[in-house]
């Protein structure tokens, strides 16, 4: 019998060695957020989206826009996207979830057609799939200065005078997002991808 039990944790313990990493950027359990995370400088999505989202910002601000901070932008995106992998970013340039909507059919930035995809909201404290209509943009670089525009809007404006990541991310997810940890995850990914580096001339 004991000689069983020695084998049964043998395994078990090599199991537990080879199990896979869980990216915990945003990992959730029983509405808790890992708050501890390891520095990751090295992620592909970032690298490849950061140069435009730099560009994009720099040349708003010189028209006279209010802007969002880098990080901000960076990780709602990462987040929205999973890293750029929904269907509504390869498919329609839309890395914010932006709905379609009325205003932006008279907007050069946004495309006519719109596409219906997997909505996820907190509806009663439970996650619900429901499908919305989401806008679509001929690029990228469109969708970030509408993003931009949607925030100089009257919900989330005063969120662009806030000097910090956590200050600006607080306002905007009171009316961006029904999930109550939103928050959370964005300055989850803030952290795990160190993102306030990118800060430094928006400030």
């Amino acid at each position: 019998m004991k000689s069983t039990l020695i084998i049964l944790l043998t395994i078990i313990g090599a199991f537990s060695v080879a199990a896979p990493s869980v990216n915990v950027a945003f990992y959730v359990k029983e509405k808790k957020v890992v708050e501890e995370l390891p520095i990751d400088h090295d992620n592909k999505f970032i690298k490849e989206l950061s140069p435009k989202v730099l560009k994009i910002l720099a040349e708003e601000k010189e028209k006279g826009m209010q802007v969002p901070l880098p990080s901000v932008v960076l990780a709602m995106a990462y987040h929205e996207t999973a890293q750029g992998k929904t269907a509504l970013a390869k498919k329609g340039n839309n890395y914010f979830g932006i709905k379609a909507s009325k205003a932006c059919k008279k907007n050069p930035k946004c495309l006519t057609m719109s596409l219906y995809d997997d909505d996820y909201r907190v509806i009663k404290g439970k996650r619900t799939k429901v499908k919305s209509k989401f806008q679509t943009y001929k690029t990228l670089d469109d969708n970030l200065r509408h993003y931009v525009e949607k925030l100089n809007g009257n919900l989330y404006v005063k969120a662009l005078s806030k000097k910090t990541s956590k200050e600006q991310i607080h306002i905007i997810a009171k009316n961006w997002a029904t999930d109550p940890l939103y928050t959370t995850k964005i300055n989850n990914i803030i952290k795990h991808h160190d993102l306030n580096e990118f800060d430094k001339d928006f400030l």
